[in-house]
């Protein structure tokens, strides 16, 4: 799951990430001015832009809130899930509900995080290491192999792009 914004953080310091998230879920260019309130009870949000009104609201006892859309076709709805991230009631895009974010591109933005990590610092040799102790987890240097394959064909496809261009 993908932390998106904490619930308590809304309006004010979250917005913008409450505002992202909007966008990419309902596939909307543009929010700019858009106005954002939480009812007193702080168990819905409204968020209000030229000609759209979006309403999320929490699902009382089901850790879920519902995001939805008025346009001029049809409602269009999307659920998050309500988890406490450090201490704090935060909505997550669930795996199976994340518009084409895949679990692989899930696992492997912290893998290739943690190999940047750990590798930044000076080589450790010693076998108890971090960086020791992952070479030889097989399964863990598959993925990191198949990142890093993944990572060279398309950078060599954008280094050849920028030749031709």
């Amino acid at each position: 799951m993908i932390p998106q914004f904490s619930w308590n953080k809304v309006p004010g310091e979250n917005d913008k990430e409450l505002l992202t998230s909007i966008k990419e879920v309902f596939g909307i260019d543009n929010l700019d001015n858009a106005r954002i309130e939480k009812t007193p009870d702080e168990s819905t949000i409204s968020i209000t832009a030229s000609e759209l009104s979006i309403v999320v609201k929490l699902k009382t006892g089901g850790g879920k809130a519902i995001a939805t859309i008025d346009s001029d076709t049809e409602p269009r709805q999307y659920e998050y899930k309500i988890l406490n991230y450090f201490s704090e009631p935060t909505a997550f895009s669930p795996k199976g509900n994340n518009n084409g974010i895949d679990s692989k591109t899930l696992v492997e933005t912290p893998i290739y995080e943690l190999v940047t990590d750990i590798c930044r610092g000076p080589a450790v040799v010693q076998e108890k290491s971090i960086q020791g102790l992952l070479a030889k987890d097989t399964k863990f240097m598959v993925v990191v192999e198949e990142l890093h394959k993944n990572f060279n064909d398309g950078y060599n496809r954008l280094m050849h792009m920028r030749k031709i261009s």
